[in-house]
């Protein structure tokens, strides 16, 4: 029986740098060591970190790819900053500045 797997170009260099991340390292660090009492919303699958079902995303290229990719990607395509927010939400959980972040990003949309 044949297995499928997915390999998404950019995501692995995650776990990488989550003990980089001034906003993650200590919740990784402890999530990672067994601190589930004061991270009980956190928890690493595969050296991943998420939040709830959330991947957690940290400042990096990755990060504004996502914002760019869910605003002007095939599947959806120039929502606009609010619904952009959205998406992103549902999905990933980004360190707290996401709303800047996707203004950011849509403000130099040229289609928009």
């Amino acid at each position: 029986m044949y297995k499928w797997t997915t390999l998404v170009i950019g995501f692995e260099k995650l776990k990488d740098q989550y003990t980089l991340c001034l906003y993650f390292a200590n919740t990784y660090d402890e999530v990672l060591h067994g601190n589930h009492c004061d991270f009980v919303v956190y928890m690493i699958v595969d050296v991943y970190l998420f939040y709830e079902s959330m991947l957690c995303i940290h400042k990096t290229s990755l990060h504004d790819f996502l914002i760019w990719e869910l605003h002007d990607g095939d599947l959806v395509g120039h929502v606009g900053p609010d619904k952009t927010t959205i998406l992103i939400a549902d999905c990933f959980f980004f360190i707290p500045c996401l709303r800047k972040d996707v203004a950011g990003v849509v403000s130099q949309c040229r289609t928009c």
